[in-house]
């Protein structure tokens, strides 16, 4: 199976990624409850050079509390 998932957080790194992101928090779509629902934590298979690049390309819609239509789980690892 394949999911089509959004980034919609991420925690900053520690050691070698200090200054960019460390991992990223996933979402998926829910039709029946019209939000995107937290699906997993990704932080490996990145190189430091996408992970630079990623912190490039997304800084600019941080925002510093999640919409309405984001729905977190308060255990999420």
């Amino acid at each position: 199976d394949s999911f089509d998932l959004v980034v919609i957080g991420g925690d900053y790194g520690q050691g070698k990624r200090a200054g960019m992101y460390g991992s990223f928090l996933l979402a998926c779509w829910n039709e029946d409850l019209e939000c995107f629902q937290t699906a997993c934590k990704v932080g490996t298979g990145f190189s430091d050079e996408q992970f630079a690049k990623i912190k490039q390309d997304i800084d600019e819609f941080l925002i510093t509390k999640p919409a309405k239509s984001v729905k977190i789980k308060d255990n999420m690892p």
